[in-house]
């Protein structure tokens, strides 16, 4: 298997002149983007969204409230199947 996983990777090897055209267009594309003016960076979406630390606690919060709901489910669970053999 792994032969054949070279063999793939060295026939789809980008030739070397392919790197090079590639690199000089990937040159022009950053010097024509570096000398238009760029809008405002920071756009009213990442503005409204909450900081990381925010989102992270209502992760905790909510899956702390799944696992509750999970332990009651399981508790009135067990519980009846303990009614049903007694």
């Amino acid at each position: 298997m792994a032969k054949g996983l070279f063999s793939w990777f060295r026939r789809n090897e980008p030739k070397p002149e392919q790197t090079e055209q590639t690199a000089s267009e990937d040159a022009s594309e950053l010097k024509d983007s570096e000398a238009q003016p760029q809008p405002e960076t920071v756009s009213s979406e990442v503005q409204s969204a909450p900081p990381q630390a925010e989102q992270a606690e209502a992760a905790r919060l909510e899956a702390e409230r799944v696992a509750a709901e999970q332990a009651e489910a399981a508790r009135l669970e067990a519980e009846r199947v303990a009614a049903e053999q007694a």
